[in-house]
């Protein structure tokens, strides 16, 4: 079984997010032969590219990924309906020490990231 995608609901009081997967009858990276930009490169970017960020040359590499991989444009799809699906979200907000936690979290997965590069 491969990853396939993530399915989101909303309903008036609740956001209901499911992993859905499957076997993968493609490879996930469509993108042999396009030495522009690949999909890692395009997943590390993506927050530069929804911020509207990027610098010429790049986003024209991310554009041209985009229009020969579809998985990656069904990545950049799924990132976008999470921003939507999470600026719908009630805003209680995480109490200090939950916060704390995940942002160490998140800051422990960049350094062992950047470690093993």
């Amino acid at each position: 079984m491969g990853y396939v995608g993530v399915g989101v609901r909303l309903s008036a009081r609740n956001v209901f997010v499911t992993a859905v997967s499957g076997p993968v009858s493609r490879p996930i990276c469509q993108t042999v032969g396009v030495d522009e930009m690949v999909c890692a490169e395009l997943v590390e970017r993506v927050t530069e590219y929804l911020e509207d960020v990027l610098g010429e040359q790049d986003l024209l590499r991310l554009n041209r990924h985009l229009a020969v991989c579809d998985s990656c444009e069904s990545y950049v799809a799924q990132v976008k309906a999470t921003i939507r699906v999470a600026g719908n979200l009630p805003g209680d907000g995480l109490d200090a020490d939950a916060e704390a936690g995940l942002v160490e979290i998140y800051r422990s997965w960049v350094a062992e990231r950047d470690r093993d590069r």
